[in-house]
């Protein structure tokens, strides 16, 4: 996973604001996201502390059904028009909810503390090994 910090404003009628946004970019590969749906779900992190942001690209598959089998209050489906993974990542970008935003590729499986991994180190600001991915890169905006 990469991890990027964003700068996010809290509105006083917001519930919660997740630390982090897991944003899933997918293209025809309903396959692949089920699994990787399924390990972000599976973090040790509580629900309440990451959202998981799936941006389907244009697909003409089942991307759309394997999304909607998945009821948790903290996945949400966004329909990308326009092909291209940059459309796909900007679209996640700006849909984040997060503190911190972190792209995990649609056939990667990230593993039960990665989004706490990921969030502890964007704290402290630095670059740490993840076991599933190898490096993660955090950029901060302080």
């Amino acid at each position: 996973m990469t991890v990027i910090a964003k700068a996010v404003s809290v509105s006083t009628d917001t519930p919660t604001v997740p630390r982090i946004s897991v944003v899933i970019c997918t293209h025809n590969r309903g396959f692949y996201l089920r699994k990787a749906i399924t390990s972000v779900l599976a973090q040790d992190m509580p629900a309440s502390e990451y959202e998981l942001i799936i941006i389907d690209n244009k697909s003409t598959d089942d991307t759309a059904q394997v999304v909607a089998s998945f009821a948790a209050a903290n996945v949400r489906y966004i329909h990308e028009p326009q092909l291209g993974l940059c459309f796909a990542r900007n679209t996640g970008w700006y849909s984040a909810a997060g503190t911190y935003v972190a792209y995990l590729d649609d056939d990667a499986i990230a593993e039960p503390d990665e989004t706490a991994i990921c969030t502890l180190s964007a704290n402290a600001n630095y670059t740490v090994g993840s076991p599933s991915t190898g490096t993660v890169v955090v950029h901060s905006n302080e």
